[in-house]
């Protein structure tokens, strides 16, 4: 979701607004990552750029690959101390959306748990806590038509192929999927990204 090879880059549409003009903006999100992944490279990717201020969007794949939530808190909770003991960023922790349109979903039965340990991690490292999950299930309760969860390769590749190829935009290729803010299930619209800009931006001015 972070790195913004696939859906809408949200960290560029934070670059190209006029009250950050002046200030870099990193993105050291990975497709495919996990809280793991995050955990080996926090010294490289985050520490080393000296940051003023850190937003962790992190654990969609971790829900996907069943990683266990006792192994994701640990894993988030070190990235946060780390971060902590070795810069004066003010560090955020955004709630991870649902995985697909469809609440009832069982994998965002799943998803609650992970962002409880969330909530709960940056009440105790003293992270500031956005609500991302919150924003987009709103945006998604009165739904009637929600397509189910159906998530996979061909259904990433043909959205990449719709938008690089046939230059759709990425609102185009999120309804040709019955979808309004993801384009794959996982990966952000133009609509989705517009709502994961705002809540950072809101919290870094």
């Amino acid at each position: 979701m972070t790195q913004g090879a696939l859906g809408r880059d949200w960290v560029g549409d934070l670059r190209g607004r006029p009250e950050f003009r002046g200030y870099a903006f990193v993105n050291a999100g990975r497709n495919g990552d996990t809280s793991a992944g995050l955990r080996g490279r926090v010294d490289r990717d985050i520490v080393a750029c000296a940051p003023d201020r850190v937003t962790l969007l992190v654990g969609t794949n971790d829900v996907r690959s069943g990683v266990p939530l006792a192994e994701y808190r640990d894993n988030l909770t070190a990235v946060v101390d780390r971060v902590h003991e070795t810069t004066s960023a003010r560090v955020a922790l955004m709630s991870l959306p649902p995985l697909g349109e469809d609440l009832d979903a069982p994998i965002n039965h799943t998803l609650r748990g992970y962002n409880a340990a969330i909530e709960e991690t940056a009440t105790r490292t003293g992270a500031d806590y956005l609500p991302l999950n919150e924003r987009f299930t709103d945006r998604l309760r009165d739904r009637d038509d929600r397509p189910a969860y159906d998530f996979g390769f061909t259904t990433a590749y043909l959205a990449a192929a719709r938008h690089h190829l046939l230059r759709q935009s990425w609102d185009d290729v999120a309804r040709g999927n019955g979808l309004e803010l993801f384009v794959d299930h996982i990966h952000l619209s133009d609509r989705g990204g517009a709502i994961v800009t705002g809540l950072a931006a809101q919290w870094l001015t």
